[in-house]
């Protein structure tokens, strides 16, 4: 879990899977809600470095009575276009802490690539939470 001087890896297969944190008003009829991913940049770990009770980890224990939930980095949905505007592209960041090695981010950004952060407008982040609320699993149930 800690990152002990590692490099970023910024390389994800497509089958390598990811986890976030959840609330119990976060999973509703059985599917993640999008009140539950917020933009910009939504916080997940890798399995690839940690266990699923990282993204629970809080010197304050303020994620106590949280869950888990699971999804594959193919299942972030790669490019996402509504006319009129522009369409973005939406990728995985590995964005590692001093206490957790494996926090990655998912990035947004115009088709026109810039390299930076680039918020979607509100529709595109309607269609990306709709898209991802479908793929979520949940692993840790949450009691909160």
């Amino acid at each position: 879990m800690y990152r002990r001087g590692r490099p970023e890896v910024e390389i994800f297969e497509p089958s390598e899977v990811l986890y976030r944190r959840y609330r119990c008003e976060h999973w509703i009829s059985g599917q993640f809600t999008g009140i539950g991913f917020k933009f910009p940049k939504q916080s997940v770990n890798r399995a690839l470095f940690g266990e699923p009770e990282d993204v629970l980890y809080s010197e304050s224990c303020e994620f106590d009575g949280w869950g888990v939930l699971e999804f594959n980095a193919s299942d972030i949905p790669e490019r996402l276009e509504i006319s009129p505007g522009p369409g973005f592209l939406f990728f995985l960041k590995h964005v590692p802490f001093e206490n957790n090695y494996g926090h990655s981010e998912i990035w947004a950004d115009k088709i026109m690539a810039t390299g930076e952060y680039v918020e979607p407008s509100s529709s595109l982040k309607k269609l990306f939470r709709t898209i991802m609320s479908q793929r979520m699993k949940i692993r840790i149930e949450a009691t909160l």
